[in-house]
């Protein structure tokens, strides 16, 4: 019987642990449903370290939707050979929540500035949701950049940077875009 073999939780090739259960501590804002969920390790399956690292990158993005833009995640395993079961506990600082602060256009004339801003959803002080910047880089700034380079006496090629400047006294996040 051949057996695929990949990297796993020991570092080892080979058959390796299995993923047992994990344990959640500092949470309030995220259910432990929630946090599993955006983990995606699922018992009995192969504790795969690239997989249980990505699950921690999506666990903080969750934090993130939620204005939790701080958030940080530490872990610690211990491992039961004789079920060949790795189990985690996973320790959790949300920080505070962030809430949108101004949203900034350089590069463009006043007139565009204000028609990407009025397509902009998070208002101001509404809870900060990280996700939206790559949904709005997505849906709307393609067609606005399109019309940017078609306005344009050359066609020459936009480019548009985003940056986030979050304020820790305030607990806002400004969100910079800036064509080039």
């Amino acid at each position: 019987m051949s057996q695929r073999c990949r990297r796993n939780h020991s570092g080892r090739r080979g058959r390796g642990f299995t993923w047992g259960r994990s344990e959640w501590n500092g949470n309030e804002k995220l259910s432990v449903e929630e946090l599993a969920a955006a983990l995606g390790m699922n018992p009995g399956e192969l504790a795969d370290g690239l997989k249980i690292d990505n699950g921690l990158k999506q666990v903080r993005l969750a934090y993130a939707h939620r204005g939790h833009i701080t958030a940080e995640v530490k872990s610690a395993f211990d491992v039961e050979p004789a079920s060949s079961q790795v189990n985690y506990k996973f320790f959790i600082t949300e920080g505070p929540r962030y809430f949108m602060g101004d949203l900034i256009v350089n590069g463009v004339s006043q007139a565009d500035a204000d028609q990407l801003k009025a397509k902009w959803k998070l208002g101001g002080n509404t809870v900060f949701d990280e996700s939206y910047i790559e949904e709005f880089r997505q849906t709307i700034m393609p067609d606005f950049i399109r019309g940017l380079m078609q306005r344009s006496p050359a066609r020459a090629r936009v480019k548009a940077d985003v940056e986030t400047r979050p304020d820790a006294v305030k607990n806002t996040v400004d969100v910079v875009i800036t064509f080039k």
